[in-house]
């Protein structure tokens, strides 16, 4: 689980997340309004809450596999969009997304280290 803290009324909200038996949560990736949230399983899980509208994870089935290890977060994003989002894995590859609606609208690779 993850607990937010909502720091001016001290209000605590836990986010309960359905993970597989063996995987366990990585990394928290947050942008810097504080208003999307990426989940990194230690598996290649990942899930994306849209904390300004609502504290339900959502699996990102197009991310299945990828290990999250650092996010760049569009300076442009707002409550339901994140804008285009530059995600680095574990593998080496640098993969451009997009999630609106709290859903994803594309995941695509743009480099990787194996081609290189």
């Amino acid at each position: 689980k993850v607990v937010r803290l909502h720091v001016p009324t001290g209000e605590e909200h836990e986010m309960i997340i359905d993970k597989g038996r063996n995987d366990v949560i990585f990394k928290l990736h947050v942008d810097a309004q504080g208003m999307h949230l990426i989940i990194a399983g230690n598996q290649g899980e990942n899930w994306y809450v849209p904390i300004a509208r609502s504290l339900k994870p959502r699996l990102m089935t197009m991310a299945r596999g990828a290990r999250i290890e650092s996010v760049a977060w569009d300076r442009e994003a707002d409550e339901s969009n994140t804008g285009v989002v530059m995600i680095g894995t574990s593998t080496g590859t640098i993969c451009k997304a997009c999630l609106v609606d709290g859903k994803e609208k594309y995941w695509k690779e743009i480099f990787s280290l194996r081609d290189a």
